[in-house]
């Protein structure tokens, strides 16, 4: 039994840039639609904002929510009840996105800023964010 996937995600639309190029640097061999082309080959061919196409593997998209606000993951699972592929697709375009998102918001402040290595430890991801003059963030 196989089903789709639509799950909000904490991943901001404002924040779209950033989204797409964090999944570039994730996926460097796949192809990152958006526009026209930005579609889910599977069953439907759902249009979606961004898509992700891998080759020989499960493609997934982000979909603006009704409110705007967030993107919507949309996949399809040839398995049901497999939130682990999900979370796999999403841990490390978090990884890559949320330092993108912290430096755009931080930029306007006009100081530099040094930027950590992400560590993981029980089921959370932490950077350390150091201000030029030494001072966390």
């Amino acid at each position: 039994m196989s089903h789709h996937i639509k799950m909000k995600m904490p991943m901001k639309v404002e924040h779209r840039a950033e989204l797409i190029a964090a999944l570039e640097e994730c996926y460097p061999d796949a192809q990152i639609l958006t526009g026209e082309a930005a579609s889910l080959v599977y069953v439907t061919g759902e249009k979606c904002d961004i898509v992700v196409q891998r080759s020989g593997q499960r493609d997934f998209g982000f979909v603006a929510s009704s409110d705007g606000v967030d993107y919507e993951y949309r996949s399809y699972n040839p398995g049901t009840r497999d939130m682990r592929q999900v979370e796999a697709d999403m841990s490390i375009v978090n990884d890559h996105c949320y330092p993108k998102i912290i430096e755009k918001i931080l930029a306007p402040t006009g100081k530099s800023y040094v930027f950590g290595e992400l560590k993981k430890k029980d089921g959370k991801t932490t950077m350390k964010v150091t201000v030029g003059d030494g001072g966390y963030v």
